[in-house]
């Protein structure tokens, strides 16, 4: 039903002569359309002749893009994997103090026989 009410209202306006405007205007956004369509297929050409001097660096817990880093001649692949800084959070809080201790600053000292001499131990 819509569609023939449609296609009424169409051959009214034809009728009353302002669908006559309608031609020189189709014809110039189908141009818009091509030249568009045109500058898409070059600025794509362009993205895909960059994206192959560079591989994505994703985060191997999460997946999530990291960066993008320039590709040399000999690395093979588009993708490597890293770490991104909030697994690294999540992953540090995880690991025990006990594995990766605080460095000790502790100097001991022992006494000679002279008491008023005091030597670092080795």
């Amino acid at each position: 039903m819509r569609h023939c009410f449609s296609i009424f209202l169409l051959s009214q306006t034809l009728e009353d002569k302002q669908g006559v405007n309608m031609l020189p205007k189709r014809a110039e956004q189908f141009e818009t359309y091509l030249y568009l369509q045109g500058k898409y297929s070059e600025v794509q050409e362009q993205f895909t002749t960059l994206r192959n001097c560079y591989y994505l660096i994703e985060c191997a817990w999460c997946k999530r893009r990291i960066r993008w880093k320039r590709q040399a001649a000999s690395v093979p692949g588009d993708t490597s994997h890293g770490i991104c800084p909030l697994c690294a959070v999540n992953l540090l809080k995880k690991l025990p103090a006990t594995i990766n201790p605080a460095p000790q600053s502790r100097v001991q000292y022992t006494r000679e026989t002279d008491a008023s001499k005091t030597v670092p131990a080795v």
